[in-house]
């Protein structure tokens, strides 16, 4: 029971961490051609440029608003997965920890 606990949230952390990885890559290449419009867009900072208007977040603070989030997705499955191998009942899970 304890692995099929692992195998359940070790695939959720594995696909948003790929997903965040295919997103990163993305970006780098973008900046590495040195398209401007991208890198304008990663220098956006919502408390300075947004100035009220929430359309800002799917238009020009879209790389910004998107990568903060898949970096937070990612956090939370390791943070849910450390938990639950840590305060798991399953003397597996804690042997495995």
């Amino acid at each position: 029971m304890a692995w099929q606990l692992r195998k359940k949230y070790a695939t959720a952390l594995w696909i948003v961490c790929k997903e965040l990885q295919l997103h990163l890559e993305l970006i780098r290449r973008k900046v590495s051609a040195n398209e401007i419009r991208t890198i304008n867009a990663l220098k956006k900072v919502p408390d300075n440029d947004f100035k009220g208007r929430i359309d800002w977040f799917t238009k020009h603070g879209y790389y910004t608003t998107i990568t903060a989030y898949k970096i937070a997705v990612a956090s939370s499955w390791f943070h849910i997965y450390q938990q639950e191998l840590l305060f798991s009942t399953y003397r597996e899970s804690r042997a495995f920890v």
